[in-house]
């Protein structure tokens, strides 16, 4: 290294004078840097913890002429570009004619002033020299538009600088010299029914809400893309949290206009012992983990000192059955293909008990019929694999199950809800079959527990929009529907080869073989697309028929339906509804039992909890950088999120107990195992409980059922609603001299949380304060509550609802759009109907030629979706609703129940007399009606 070294342990002095052009200084330089280097190795036999106070501080320090020697060579190359011509000097407005850009760039910047300062010795960095360089790409990107040539030629510098400072900044001991930056989250816009989204870049109108109070008009700011805003006609326009309540009318005077532009550029942190500077996602420093401090790769080497191990990794989360058997599964596969690569590792992330609530409409037409409710059991199933010695997420998966108990039309039903990847799973040929692998383990599994069906949504993400990871590589292409239903039954026919799956069909030839002749003969599950479909058309016919009723009575016509082109429609887009049929319903062999136990998990219980938590944490997964730092963060959250978040204090002794005993009698008293023993005892009956971190390091806490996982959950709900009425207490209370236990403690937490200057997330105290309010806050409907931070938590939370909202309804337009997409492009092919006497054998269910649907996608990012769509509209008696729907589900190519053979053409007539006998049905009954 030709840099001036201060070494401090020998003194050794080496001084570079002129710019070292001459081989004779370099090899002096060289034999005295190796001389210094192996007095170093004499005193690296010593190693140095990292937490310990003699750790060494030697802050590193660059003269002129080290800097010189490493970066002038940059300076050339961007000189010797031929495009760089415009960067060489500095920009003159009055030359060019653009007077503005002294109000525009308040900072100019180009390479001769970089230049000169390297030569004056004001650079004292390697990074002051990288930070000038970025400030002027910065300023010609900010000042001229995307598409122009010095925008571009500005791009292609960029990357040029780029390529050649990152090894001279590593050669230094840093970690690049690049400049990251996190875009701005995709705002969501309120017009078209909150389908559109304003884009990082994109133009956009706001409304500052002076007044929240107001009914459906909650938020502070509303934002309108510049298409919707300038679609509406008029001064005025209509604004509301929820497009189905009565809107506001704003007048448009009242809005502004704004760039979706904000960049927030990633932290740095500084070496404790050298000072150098990293990107905290480069080093992969957490201070949750290494409280001590960031100490980078270079001075761990030179100075010999021992770190902390992570002990937040994959493996070391809790292991359950079908994890293991996932995992195994996957891991053979690879072993037997022969693949080297990092292990695999499987995990269930959450399992908890949950209820299928029915929808309001449906139970008001079905009174007597309908279930109040199906209960069911979700688990969350992610994939990680060893990445340079760093543990990736690359596979996440949201299953609902509805075992035996559950009642008719759910029974025995697993439903995959949610599926997501990213692709940074290595080697790359090998993902699409690694993912099939986990998708056939699970679909095994749940077999061996007696479940006869399997649900899925082939539906892929509309762009932009994220299901489980937050923000995708740009590089992982989005398949289109066809591919997806291709990639889902090319896994399909594996499963069968290994007689895993007996056969598959959609929902509508599903519905045809069953019979179903009602909606209530459906699965109902949660936030799919049925419910959601039903629910939205029951609304609409209740409208329709009054507004047919009225048309009636004021024109005396009949008015027409048009079912025809509708009919159409829906047997297009169900090919994406896979019905997966896994064994006999009544099979003579008795099924296993879940023998897992629930995990309770709040960032993991649902998608949106996970996509908010990574959202306002920036931790995306666009490059593997980035999801090694994000799967880190993800891992510690997990660990910590199984031990409690509350601290219990004895109240005799005042220390901190995991194993404490409660009295039910006396408020908010508890006492540690030791003062509980202490003769006398409290003269109340005393209740123990222990914290789920003791719990978890149980050896035996896997074959604990799930009752006594429930009272653990339980308990803690109890304990914190004690908690939350104390805390409100303490809140009103205005008595110095309370005499109402832990009232003083309570105040002086939220005393000490106002005022606490350090990061809400290092404090343990804010931590709990802060975590009580916000479970307070989900049940809070006191728009003037005086909890701290409750109004903007609610907000924020009003916020995600809104976000979570606006991806369902735009995944609801996309899906209508591809569906047109397809009926124009798709190719027509010919499939021979699949007779019974071929299908005897489940394994040679498929009779037909795969050969043109065996290509390999390798991005699978394609998640079955669970958001509510809207089926096309129809003007028929709700009554016999499900009969029709389920003839309309009536286009069956691929695999056919045994001893069934329906073509389409023969569905559409069946369809066809079916709306014609409901139309008549629907008549008669209203002319029955007094």
């Amino acid at each position: 290294m030709y840099f001036h070294l201060r070494d401090h342990k020998c003194n050794a002095k080496i001084s570079i004078y002129g710019f070292l052009n001459s081989s004779a200084s370099t090899t002096v330089i060289e034999s005295q840097i190796k001389s210094s280097a192996h007095v170093d190795n004499e005193h690296k036999k010593t190693e140095i913890n990292a937490s310990s106070k003699q750790l060494p501080k030697h802050p590193i320090q660059f003269t002129p002429e080290d800097l010189r020697t490493y970066l002038e060579p940059i300076i050339n190359k961007l000189l010797d570009d031929k495009d760089s011509r415009p960067f060489r000097q500095p920009v003159d407005p009055i030359a060019l004619n653009i007077q503005d850009y002294p109000i525009i760039i308040k900072h100019p910047m180009d390479i001769s002033t970089m230049h000169n300062k390297l030569l004056r010795g004001e650079y004292k960095t390697p990074l002051e020299f990288c930070d000038d360089a970025w400030l002027m790409f910065n300023n010609a990107w900010l000042y001229n538009k995307k598409g122009t040539s010095i925008y571009k030629i500005c791009t292609k510098l960029s990357e040029i600088f780029a390529e050649a400072i990152d090894p001279v900044l590593q050669k230094l001991g840093y970690c690049c010299g690049r400049q990251y930056v996190y875009l701005s989250q995709v705002m969501f816009c309120y017009g078209n029914r909150l389908c559109c989204q304003i884009l990082h870049g994109r133009n956009f109108h706001y409304y500052n809400n002076l007044d929240p109070s107001r009914l459906n008009l909650s938020h502070n700011i509303y934002t309108f893309c510049d298409q919707c805003f300038n679609s509406v006609k008029g001064d005025s326009i209509f604004v509301g949290d929820d497009p189905n309540q009565t809107l506001i009318e704003i007048p448009k005077s009242l809005f502004s206009s704004a760039k979706h532009d904000t960049e927030e550029r990633e932290t740095m942190i500084d070496c404790i012992v050298c000072t150098r500077r990293w990107h905290q996602v480069c080093a992969l420093h957490l201070d949750q983990i290494w409280p001590e401090g960031f100490i980078c790769h270079t001075c761990i080497k030179e100075y010999n000192i021992k770190r902390k191990e992570n002990r937040y990794i994959a493996s070391k989360l809790k292991i359950t059955d079908l994890a293991s058997k996932l995992e195994k599964r996957v891991n053979d596969f690879l072993s037997y293909e022969g693949c080297q690569t990092g292990h695999v590792t499987i995990r269930v992330l959450a399992a908890n008990d949950k209820i299928c609530e029915v929808k309001p409409c449906l139970k008001e037409h079905y009174p007597n019929h309908t279930h109040v409710d199906y209960q069911y059991r979700t688990k969350v199933i992610f994939a990680f694999q060893e990445i340079d010695g760093v543990d990736v997420a690359f596979f996440g998966m949201y299953v609902q199950e509805y075992n035996g108990r559950c009642p008719a039309p759910n029974t025995k039903r697993v439903y995959i809800s949610y599926l997501d990847s990213v692709n940074f799973f290595q080697p790359k040929h090998y993902r699409t079959s690694v993912y099939h692998e986990i998708l056939i383990g699970y679909l095994d599994y749940v077999k061996q527990l007696g479940y006869v069906y399997a649900h899925i949504w082939a539906c892929p993400p509309n762009n932009g929009d994220d299901y489980i990871f937050y923000r995708h590589p740009c590089e992982q292409r989005i398949p289109t529907q066809k591919h997806s239903q291709i990639w889902y039954k090319n896994m399909f026919d594996k499963a069968i080869l290994q007689r895993v799956v007996a056969y598959y069909e959609d929902i509508m030839t599903y519905c045809l073989h069953n019979s179903v002749q009602t909606v209530l003969n459906i699965p109902y599950f949660e936030g799919d697309f049925w419910a959601n479909a039903i629910e939205e058309n029951i609304k609409e016919f209740d409208q329709e028929e009054q507004n047919r009723r009225k048309q009636e009575i004021e024109i005396g016509l009949e008015v027409k339906d048009n079912d025809s082109d509708d009919t159409n429609e829906l047997e297009d887009s169900t090919k994406q509804f896979f019905v997966v049929h896994l064994r006999d319903p009544n099979p003579a062999d008795p099924a296993e039992n879940d023998t897992d136990s629930l995990i309770p998990c709040e960032l993991m219980e649902t998608r949106d909890a996970f996509l908010n938590f990574a959202r306002d944490k920036h931790f995306e997964f666009s490059s593997l950088r980035r999801a090694k730092f994000s799967t880190r963060a993800l891992l510690y959250e997990l660990h910590k999120l199984t031990t409690d978040k509350f601290i219990y204090n004895c109240n005799i002794c005042q220390q901190q107990c995991d194993i404490h005993y409660h009295c039910a009698m006396c408020e908010d008293f508890d006492l540690c195992e030791k003062c509980y023993n202490i003769e006398p005892k409290h003269e109340h009956k005393m209740e123990r409980f222990v914290s789920f971190s003791v719990e978890n390091c149980d050896r035996n806490s896997s074959n604990r059922n799930d009752e006594s996982v429930v009272n653990l959950q339980l308990q803690r709900q109890q304990f914190i609603q004690r908690c939350i009425e104390v805390l409100l207490h303490a809140v009103n209370c205005r008595d110095a001299n309370c005499l109402k236990r832990d009232c003083f403690r309570y105040k002086r937490s939220i005393q000490h949380c106002n005022e606490c200057q350090r990061k809400n997330t290092q404090c343990n105290v804010c931590k709990q304060v802060i975590y009580l309010c916000w479970y307070h806050a989900k049940s809070c409907m006191d728009q003037t509550c005086q909890i701290p931070f409750c109004i903007s938590l609610k907000s924020k939370m009003q916020k995600q609802r809104m976000t979570s909202l606006q991806i369902d309804r735009r995944r609801m337009q996309g899906m209508m759009q591809q569906r047109t997409s397809i009926m124009q492009e798709q190719l027509q092919v010919s499939v021979p109907p699949v007779h019974a006497d071929r299908i005897s054998n489940p394994s040679h269910a498929l009779s037909y030629d795969t050969s043109s649907t065996n290509s390999k996608i390798n991005n699978s990012s394609c998640k079955p979706s669970v958001v509510p769509i809207r089926t096309p509209q129809y003007s028929t008696n709700w009554h016999n609703l499900s009969q029709q729907q389920s003839y309309m589900m009536a286009q069956t190519t691929w695999n056919s129940k045994p001893h069934v053979n329906v073509t389409q053409s023969q569905s559409t007539i069946q369809l066809n007399a079916l709306i014609n006998r409901t139309k008549q049905d629907s008549l008669m009954d209203e002319q029955q009606q007094p």
